[in-house]
């Protein structure tokens, strides 16, 4: 960090999440526009010694090599540094770091290099998903790292972003006064708006390994609005397949319910049977417990709902009239 530079506040912080949502799906058509006219000069200085041919991975690149280009190249071979300055892109282990400024120590025999990013820094995974950063610093091998001004792109559409992230091994992923949604962040002409719903926290943790995000002092928004608190919750991971726990969570609102919550839990009861049960928080009449299974057979399937409640009837304008009493649905599909 430069003399003259500034951490930002604790409150500019939280700002930078949200609009990291923002910039996340405006903006991202246009970092990812392909890059033409520029001079590509392979780095051979930073490359270590290439696996076998038939290692190679998806960009061409052998097991243990590394691609870089750049409008313009430096190279200290006294300090090992290698500095790439203007459209920079490196690709490594099926990753591409894309960035204004690149900044690249090679590391001795005992001691891993750092490769340093600034200025509009944008990773493409290997599975697909995209991170954005104001700066970011990695490992050599791109497994670990620090960044700021950090947001993501998930599977399903799905958007996270923090302050500040913390990379620690290729599973976990921890996010400072982070913010998550699966909703859209941009309007029809492409301005920025607020998702339906989002979760924000003090701290996220995204665990690929055990499929699941994790939040503390987690706050479920409506339109921005703040409507639940809950010091610990965690939902499966966008990028899970079939396996038991939370679900993402709906909210929604209705004249007759009034603010809905309703967390969903998915049990994989077996290979070929799942039992999801969601219960349902409501700011007008009382809360409602729904269930759903699904069962798949060797020529058909099945899909067999129901629910349950302890109210007064409601007529189609939401007022309650007579007695309280057990009410209950079943649907099925087969």
């Amino acid at each position: 960090m430069g003399p003259g530079r500034r951490m930002p506040s604790a409150a500019k912080r939280a700002m930078l999440a949200t609009a990291a949502l923002a910039v996340l799906a405006c903006g991202a058509k246009a970092h990812a526009a392909p890059r033409n006219g520029r001079t590509m000069t392979p780095a051979g200085a930073t490359t270590t010694t290439p696996a076998p041919r038939n290692a190679a991975t998806a960009d061409g690149l052998a097991q243990d090599e590394m691609y870089m280009e750049a409008d313009r190249l430096l190279r200290d071979d006294k300090a090992k540094i290698t500095t790439a300055v203007g459209h920079v892109e490196i690709r490594y282990q099926g990753r591409t770091l894309r960035a204004d400024r690149v900044v690249y120590e090679e590391g001795d025999d005992n001691k891993a290099g750092v490769i340093r990013g600034y200025g509009n820094v944008q990773v493409i995974n290997a599975d697909g998903t995209y991170e954005f950063a104001d700066e970011f610093t990695f490992d050599d091998k791109m497994s670990a790292g620090v960044a700021r001004g950090f947001s993501a792109r998930l599977q399903k559409d799905a958007k996270l972003a923090g302050a500040t992230a913390v990379r620690r091994s290729e599973d976990i992923q921890e996010l400072n006064r982070g913010i998550f949604t699966t909703c859209a962040v941009c309007a029809a002409n492409g301005a920025p708006k607020r998702p339906t719903w989002s979760i924000s926290a003090t701290r996220i943790v995204q665990d690929k390994k055990k499929r699941l995000i994790f939040y503390r002092n987690a706050r479920i928004h409506i339109k921005g609005v703040p409507v639940m608190y809950f010091p610990v919750f965690w939902h499966a991971d966008p990028s899970a397949g079939r396996v038991s726990g939370l679900l993402t969570p709906s909210l929604g609102y209705s004249p007759r319910r009034g603010l809905s919550y309703e967390q969903p839990y998915l049990w994989t009861a077996t290979p070929s049977m799942d039992v999801i049960v969601s219960p349902q928080i409501n700011t007008k009449v009382a809360p409602l417990l729904n269930g759903q299974i699904l069962k798949r057979f060797y020529s058909g399937d099945m899909d067999l709902r129901v629910g349950y409640t302890y109210e007064r009837d409601i007529d189609g304008h939401g007022r309650a009239f007579g007695d309280r009493t057990s009410r209950s649905y079943i649907l099925g599909r087969g």
